[in-house]
């Protein structure tokens, strides 16, 4: 099967040192421009231009769950924590470069799906009818045995706009004429733990109290995982990550397990509320509590007694059992098929989950193995990206308490006009000062453990503080990467380690919201590293180095100034006093 596409052919990068825009100076040598040999066009046509997808053949089965001979850090964090480890071939795994890019991947996906789509974020934008009622809509026409689920957030879900359509009501349709195919889950904060509470709270401000925030989108053994939304900025100017592995079979049953099995219980169902109605796109709707009744019908899920969950707002103990049984199992799969060995097989990829409220804390365990001394030798860079900069207390730790020799940390973060609620009406609309202020004291912390702005590659721990804007766009990535010295210093330092997925890192994602991260190890010489070195260098060719390390009040007021924003007492006060929530 041809793959999605060849970077070799699209995506071949060179230095371009005579582009360098002023604004752009500032990087360091040793990550210099990175412009493409070809257009973006012709490279986005090359993506749109393959679209078969076809269910994994045999040898793609087996070699799912392989590992490479030699032992990894993943393999290391996956034994010491009980977490389920898979492999994959470079080839397979491809990080697409931008909104257009990553939609016109999506549909493509759906359109040649032929056995199973499962759609998972935080919401659907109301305006995406092309996407529910023209792409998927067909793929289900065409393909009786077509099986589907839509996972959303209940709240954000069901927030509505000027016209009172929301995401729900565009799927409810969906759900109502194709009642054998399609399952459509809301799922609830456990924190919004009545219906009175629910009533009275207003979606805006309930949503602060936990999300359903993963990006996963399966289409039969093909995976994109992202930070994406499914809506119109996320496809046009809206840059995030967006990771596709092709033909894996295995992460494509993990993915379903987890979201057709174990969230689908714990979510409401989403049913039109009539047996017609006059728009496709705003059909009337109720939620209903069936304890994943319908999933289970959809998908087969027979094959065990089936335990349901408690009654509605009584289930979080019940999650979390599920969430532990989900990886125990997928361990033991990954475990038992381990011997088997592949010579091509040189990533290794571990899911991660995150839910801190039922105790949960799998990405923030495999946090403080990666920012240990083992896996973090002196001369190491650790770059981490985040729209949202408001890191918990425990990574503020382990970022900065390092007693390394010799460390490079970078971190990337929207610049306040690339922040999704520059010019908001309040209260979001101080979100970006508030990350502002954020950033300053995670800067101040800093300066008092020791870092410094030095980016001219001495010894030391250095500290780059960066922040990304495209004029017309809003920065949504996140992610990590940790570059280790080069053994043998026979290659250029490439990114070994990598986090992709949907937490910002912060306090939300720590504590509030329902997180699925990918951990992703390989060699610094494998075709996988040089795709994440191109996709790190290309974020920072938009962003800008900033003093963080001046407590200058006059110098910060300027700054301010440029950016746009103030931050004036009344900003200063909700940020402490909301931090938690941000």
């Amino acid at each position: 099967m041809p793959p999605i596409f060849d970077e070799h052919n699209t995506q071949k990068l060179e230095l371009d040192e005579d582009n360098i825009d002023d604004d752009e100076a500032t990087l360091p040598p040793a990550h210099n421009v990175l412009r493409s040999t070809q257009s973006r066009d012709d490279s986005e046509n090359d993506f749109k231009s393959s679209a078969a997808r076809k269910s994994t053949n045999d040898q793609h089965k087996a070699s799912d769950t392989r590992t490479s001979k030699q032992p990894s850090v993943a393999h290391r964090i996956a034994s010491e924590l009980n977490l389920p480890c898979f492999t994959a071939r470079s080839q397979q795994l491809h990080l697409l470069p931008s909104p257009s890019v990553f939609h016109s991947t999506l549909i493509s996906l759906i359109q040649n799906a032929r056995n199973r789509i499962v759609l998972t974020s935080l919401y659907i934008g109301p305006t995406e009818s092309d996407l529910i009622h023209v792409h998927l809509r067909t793929a289900l026409k065409q393909n009786p045995s077509l099986k589907c689920t839509i996972l959303l957030d209940a709240l954000r879900g069901t927030r509505e706009g000027s016209d009172k359509a929301s995401a729900a009501s565009l799927v409810a349709a969906l759900a109502r004429d194709f009642p054998d195919q399609v399952d459509a889950r809301l799922h609830l904060t456990p924190r919004v733990t009545s219906t009175l509470m629910r009533k009275l709270l207003p979606k805006r401000f309930g949503e602060g109290l936990g999300l359903q925030h993963m990006k996963l989108y399966l289409a039969d053994n093909s995976l994109i995982i992202s930070g994406a939304n499914l809506s119109r900025d996320y496809f046009t100017n809206r840059q995030d990550r967006y990771l596709l592995i092709e033909d894996h079979h295995g992460l494509g049953d993990y993915v379903q397990d987890l979201i057709t099995r174990r969230y689908a219980r714990h979510a409401y169902r989403l049913q039109a509320a009539s047996a017609s109605s006059s728009s496709l796109e705003n059909t009337p709707y109720e939620l209903v509590w069936d304890a994943g009744e319908q999933s289970d019908h959809i998908w087969g899920n027979t094959s065990a007694p089936v335990q349901r969950p408690p009654i509605e707002f009584k289930w979080s103990s019940s999650l979390a059992r599920d969430l532990s049984k989900v990886t125990d199992e997928w361990r033991s799969r990954t475990a038992q098929s381990r011997g088997d060995g592949a010579d091509d097989a040189d990533v290794q990829v571990v899911p991660l989950l995150q839910l801190g409220i039922v105790g949960l804390t799998q990405e923030t365990d495999v946090l403080s193995r990666l920012c240990s001394a083992e896996n973090l030798p002196n001369a190491s860079t650790v770059d981490l990206t985040t729209g949202y900069f408001s890191p918990s207390p425990s990574l503020v730790q382990l970022l900065l308490n390092q007693r390394k020799r010799s460390l490079a940390l970078r971190i990337l973060t929207a610049s306040p006009r690339a922040n999704g609620f520059f010019g908001s009406s309040f209260p979001s609309g101080m979100l970006p000062a508030a990350y502002v202020l954020l950033e300053r004291a995670f800067g101040k912390k800093a300066l008092n453990a020791g870092w410094t702005r030095d980016v001219s590659g001495g010894e030391g721990k250095r500290l780059e503080m960066r922040r990304w804007e495209k004029q017309g766009w809003t920065y949504h990535a996140k992610g990590l990467w940790i570059t280790t010295p080069s053994p043998t210093g026979s290659t250029a330092a490439r990114p070994t380690i990598s986090l992709v997925g949907s937490s910002n890192y912060g306090r939300r994602s720590c504590n509030l919201d329902s997180e699925c991260t990918f951990l992703l190890c390989t060699a610094p010489d494998s075709e996988f590293a040089t795709k994440l070195s191109q996709e790190r260098d290309a974020l920072l060719q938009h962003s800008r180095d900033w003093e963080w390390d001046t407590a200058d009040s006059s110098r910060q007021r300027v700054e301010e100034k440029e950016l746009g924003i103030e931050t004036r007492p009344l900003v200063r006060a909700l940020t402490w006093a909301l931090k938690g929530l941000l």
